[in-house]
């Protein structure tokens, strides 16, 4: 089951959940983040559960785009499955934006998620770079 998180409690045991998986959150912030994202409709956070459990999470962005269209913009995402990033293109339609930019991170797995974001209809528009300051 995927539902919209709403409450503080939720927005916590997603980031001890997402811990748990081996993700390195700092949870403090995260809750105080994400509880105003969601305070001002800026984003939203969708929770795939089974149980009670959380499976997965993903956290996405409203954005404007330099092309004035709106865009959804993929912030967190750990575990779950495609229903997941279903309902995240669901949501981004209901929303408004043009278009749901996903992130693939650079690492083994990287190859089989790219086959998947292409044959899903993802094009590939550029690499990003981070280096800690």
């Amino acid at each position: 089951m995927i539902s919209v998180v709403r409450s503080d409690a939720e927005i916590e045991s997603i980031f001890a959940r997402a811990k748990e998986l081996g993700n390195v959150f700092d949870a403090h912030w995260c809750l105080q983040m994400w509880s105003g994202v969601l305070a001002q409709n800026l984003g939203v956070i969708l929770r795939q559960h089974e149980g009670g459990r959380v499976e997965g999470a993903m956290g996405l962005l409203i954005a404007p785009a330099l092309d004035a269209e709106l865009e959804s913009r993929e912030i967190f995402w750990f575990g779950g499955n495609l229903a997941l990033l279903r309902m995240a293109e669901s949501w981004s339609v209901d929303i408004g934006a043009k278009r749901l930019v996903l992130g693939c991170p650079e690492n083994d797995r990287y190859p089989a998620l790219a086959r998947v974001r292409r044959r899903d209809g993802y094009k590939l528009i550029e690499h990003m770079y981070v280096k800690e300051l």
